[in-house]
């Protein structure tokens, strides 16, 4: 049986709706971020991506981690129904878009809306999220026993909270992909004269919360929150937060906001076109990309694919074979069992503690210093274009019975190379 739980307070009309601070009734949506990454090597530059329009979940590329993200089947629509074995979640297996008797809006003191709801789910779930901006944050819990979501505005975030200024900006940006139908829209873009699309609740906030479309699967136990599919209403930034077993496979996209993940997934792909990427640890791969952000990201005990335009990337460990790059920014890695692959334009690159593996290090302009894992017999190949490349490790004059556990090359075109041991860079 699935069961859908959904709470509500604040004034309703008899139909179970808030009638303060509501919009546009929340319809069919679809995403709306797709981040475009893509870092350049070698001195190259890198474009951010910025909020399109995401059908699906987000899918490694082919030569990226494993493990394909949910199938994009389209939103099921769901209706508000108190009687038992109605949909939304009456029937067992169902999909779950609406309200489970009573509306999901919650008005809070200031008149903001705040969506909330909450279904049993019995072990780890598929988690597709994809808005234009805000934050999101996905919370992995273990021994938990079902999903919850919860979204309202970031009106920190809002671009009209700054003012006259933020406000005409924002009007700017929206007038060529206004929706035509909406008040304040005419068929040459937006009309002081008729009204602005916000003209009912104050700013568009509450219209922008409304439009989201969540949809639960009890079946194949998978989420797809869904930004506003309007320019306008898609432009504000939202708070969304997901709570879900740990094990779960979350794929986000944003167009400008940042993504947290918090405990343990099965695997992660993130894509966000300005925002920071932090992760927590992905037991198999994870695919991130960010267009102007940072990447911090725990642990990969697979396949990890990196990507920044402008950013910083640090990760506690890799276990698998990883690309790293980034247009310009630091990378610092520390732990790395495996293969891997780091480019970067300009920035210093710092590996702590190479245990095995091939690693190929280049960067354009910047420091390479790699820390080898105490014991570990290594073979060097060390290249800068101005500067020193020098090695502290101890030269064995004997050849080993086996070959070198761990290859290395590090290149600069301009910067210092040092090879040490693993201590040394810790320290």
């Amino acid at each position: 049986m699935s069961d859908e739980r959904d709470h509500t307070t604040g004034p309703t009309d008899p139909t179970g709706e808030t009638t303060a601070g509501t919009g546009p009734a929340a319809g069919a949506g679809s995403a709306d971020a797709e981040a475009g990454g893509g870092a350049a090597a070698d001195g190259g530059s890198a474009g951010a991506g910025g909020a399109g329009t995401a059908a699906g979940g987000t899918a490694p590329d082919a030569d990226g981690p494993g493990g394909a993200t949910p199938a994009a089947d389209g939103p099921s629509s769901g209706s508000s129904s108190g009687s038992a074995g109605g949909s939304s979640g009456g029937s067992a297996g169902g999909s779950s878009g609406g309200s489970a008797g009573g509306s999901d809006r919650e008005a809070g003191d200031s008149g903001d809306l705040t969506r909330r709801k909450q279904w049993p789910c019995s072990g780890p779930a598929e988690l597709e999220v994809a808005v234009g901006g805000g934050r999101v944050r996905v919370d992995l819990v273990e021994d938990a026993t079902e999903v919850r979501v919860e979204v309202t505005a970031d009106r920190g975030g809002a671009p009209w909270s700054g003012g006259l200024g933020g406000l005409l900006d924002w009007i700017g940006t929206s007038m060529a992909g206004g929706p035509s139908g909406a008040a304040g829209w005419s068929g040459r873009g937006f009309d002081p004269i008729v009204g602005a699309p916000w003209e009912r609740s104050g700013d568009p906030s509450a219209d922008a919360v409304e439009a989201v479309t969540i949809d639960w699967s009890a079946a194949s136990r998978r989420l797809v929150l869904r930004g506003p599919e309007e320019p306008t209403l898609g432009a504000v930034p939202l708070l969304v937060t997901v709570s879900a077993p740990a094990g779960s496979r979350p794929a986000v996209r944003t167009g400008a906001a940042g993504v947290e993940l918090t405990g343990r997934a099965a695997w992660a792909a993130v894509r966000t076109g300005s925002g920071t990427a932090r992760v927590g640890e992905v037991t198999g791969d994870a695919d991130i990309t960010t267009g102007s952000g940072g990447i911090d990201l725990g642990s990969c005990g697979g396949r990890a694919r990196l990507r920044t335009g402008s950013g910083e990337v640090e990760v506690g460990s890799l276990g698998g074979p990883s690309r790293v790059r980034t247009g310009s920014g630091d990378i610092r890695l520390g732990e790395l069992a495996g293969e891997l692959e780091v480019r970067t334009g300009s920035g210093d690159v710092v590996l702590a503690d190479a245990v095995h593996g091939d690693v190929r290090l280049n960067t354009g302009s910047g420091n390479v210093r790699v820390g080898v894992h105490s014991g570990v017999a290594a073979e060097l190949d060390l290249s800068t274009g101005s500067g020193r490349a020098r090695s502290e490790l101890d030269v064995r004059q004997d050849d080993p019975a086996t070959g070198p556990q761990l290859r290395l090359s590090g290149r600069t075109g301009s910067g210092d190379v040092l090879v040490t041991r693993a201590a040394t860079i810790a320290s």
